[in-house]
């Protein structure tokens, strides 16, 4: 299990499988930082299968399981590398490293052995070449021609090209008297077919033999990236002759390094490392059988990109978008960014930004762009979104920052009547048909944009909405506002009403209690006077008895009995309380 971290960090971890074919690794990285890769080389009919996973991000709920699987015996041997770059035939211990998109001819390449953790050996990067194993070609009948004498030959070697041959230069030939016996015959050796004429291709690709036997077997060779190529052929006397070759070949990137006499690794695994243009660049993570060699690109391509597939349609006083967002991440390790995430901005002005629910676990939705909150996994991911830009006086102006660049993004705008885009000169837009044909969309496609740059064009002659729905959102957002103004206020003269009904009821119960309180004053003083009228003292003392208790009330029951002097200062008293509450009271 090989683990590449976004912090750069690299490590391997050798596990054997037990007798159910199961190897177990645990304690792995959960938190999508780093990136795992399960490698094997399975025994199979004389042969290895060399299989690789997938990056594999562990999930923080759960376990994962993965199946390293070969193939039937009888068929050929599995090669997982070649999902990555189609393999050529190379020779064992053969590391042939291609350096892919801008590459530093200055460089050099470092292999490093994963589970030694440590480099092992290093070469100055060249350009890229034919790989031998992969050489074709294809050659031509004789054709007679006029132009050449008697016994001359005239060979044409050409590269393919992809469909559009260049000449191929300093490319030898030879022409041979006799042929090569078929497979399985007594051939004649080569020292016996005689060498009877050779020419190397000038810059037109042409290449010259005169002098040639007429009226006898020959055979041509021409010779591309070591690897000889034959035909047989007989010149006429009467004529000279010409044959077109046509080579093909694989050549992987603009640079290579090849690392030859590398062990096989059935208990560890390479990467192939470079440092450019300031930062690091790696390859996959690969094992050596003892009878292939490896060729393994390295991507020099900027980290990530992002590519966009946006719709937009008028959408009452906005324009509106919807689609996906592509962050493409070109390493084989996770990507993290800065501490607060790689942030996908959105043009300038967009508002409501909103994300699939599926995708608000790995990417939030700001004020002014969306915002990655789990670095991005190797190969990259996507995520459905959608926002708006208002319509200003009939026209939206899309203003778009790239930090990370557009790699062949798309975006189709829904035709509406008198509508115009004024796009830069070099993008080009197309008219196409919505899925059901009722509809024109207008398609800008292909937008590729370096880092760093913007995105910026103008759409003319959108609908502008009415005005009257607008003034009548603000009366009825003013009307609002009145009728909660009114209601606070009705709602606090209320609350006044009720505390000063309460406030009355307490001043009538307080009434009630002074008119008792007097009454009983009026009464204890009426009872004073009485006592002293009639001689009380005199009519206890004629019985021989002791002067007897005399009883009078008093605030508070049994008790001395009070002053006259001290009851009619209570009843002044409760007399002003009665009048300083109300003061307009007939008798206060």
């Amino acid at each position: 299990m090989v683990a590449y971290a976004a912090d750069d960090r690299v490590g391997a971890k050798v596990v054997h499988s037990d007798a159910a074919g199961h190897a177990v690794f645990d304690g792995l990285d959960v938190s999508g930082s780093t990136a795992y890769y399960a490698l094997t080389l399975l025994p199979r009919n004389g042969a290895e299968d060399r299989v690789v996973s997938d990056p594999i991000l562990p999930a923080a709920d759960a376990g994962m399981r993965v199946m390293l699987s070969g193939d039937k015996d009888a068929a050929p041997p599995v090669d997982d590398l070649g999902k990555v770059v189609p393999q050529p035939a190379l020779p064992g211990g053969q590391v042939l490293a291609a350096f892919v998109g801008a590459p530093d001819a200055d460089a050099t390449a470092e292999l490093y052995d994963l589970v030694a953790g440590k480099v092992i050996a290093t070469h100055k990067l060249e350009r890229s070449r034919a790989i031998p194993s992969t050489v074709t070609a294809t050659m031509g009948e004789l054709a007679t021609t006029d132009d050449a004498p008697p016994g001359a030959l005239r060979v044409v070697v050409r590269h393919a090209a992809g469909g559009n041959p260049v000449p191929l230069r300093d490319i030898a030939v030879l022409v041979r008297q006799g042929v090569a016996a078929p497979a399985g015959a007594d051939a004649a050796p080569v020292a016996e077919r005689p060498t009877v004429g050779t020419g190397v291709s000038d810059a037109a690709g042409l290449a010259k033999l005169e002098g040639l036997p007429t009226g006898v077997p020959l055979e041509l060779t021409v010779v591309l990236e070591g690897k000889p190529i034959t035909k047989a052929f007989t010149l006429d006397a009467a004529h000279g002759g010409t044959i077109d070759v046509t080579a093909d070949w694989q050549v992987l990137g603009m640079y290579q390094a090849i690392f030859d006499g590398v062990a096989p690794t059935p208990e560890g695994a390479y990467l192939v490392q470079t440092t450019m243009h300031e930062q690091l660049y790696r390859s996959n993570p690969f094992q050596l059988t003892a009878g292939h060699g490896a060729a393994i690109p390295v991507y020099v391509l900027p980290r990530i990109a992002m590519t966009f597939e946006l719709d937009g349609h008028v959408d009452d006083a906005y324009m509106a978008f919807q689609g996906s967002i592509v962050v493409q991440n070109f390493g084989w390790a996770p990507y993290a960014g800065p501490t607060e995430g790689v942030r996908v901005p959105v043009p300038r002005g967009a508002t409501g930004l909103v994300l699939a629910d599926q995708d608000k676990e790995w990417v939030s939705a700001d004020a002014d762009a969306f915002r990655l909150t789990r670095p991005v996994p190797p190969w990259g991911g996507s995520f459905r979104c959608a926002f708006s830009l208002p319509i200003d006086g009939g026209d939206v102006t899309w203003d778009l920052q790239l930090p990370y660049g557009s790699y062949e993004s798309s975006l189709g705008i829904l035709d509406n009547p008198g509508m115009k885009l004024d796009l830069p000169a070099t993008q080009r837009v197309d008219m196409v048909p919505s899925m059901d044909g009722s509809r024109m969309f207008h398609a800008l496609r292909s937008i590729t944009i370096q880092p760093k740059q913007r995105m910026v064009f103008t759409i003319h002659g959108l609908p502008v909405a009415p005005t009257w729905p607008r003034i009548g959102r603000y009366v009825a957002g003013i009307t609002a506002l009145v009728l909660l103004a009114l209601g606070l206020v009705f709602a606090l003269d209320r609350a006044r009403r009720a505390a000063a009904a309460d406030d009355d009821d307490k001043d009538r119960a307080e009434r009630k209690r002074r008119k008792r309180r007097i009454e009983e004053l009026l009464d204890e003083v009426a009872a004073l006077d009485r006592a002293g009228a009639g001689g009380a003292a005199a009519s206890g003392a004629s019985k021989g008895g002791k002067p007897g208790k005399g009883k009078g009330k008093g605030k508070g029951g049994d008790g001395p009995p009070r002053s006259r002097q001290a009851l009619v200062a209570e009843l002044e008293r409760l007399y002003r309380e009665d009048a300083a509450q109300e003061p307009a009271r007939d008798g206060a």
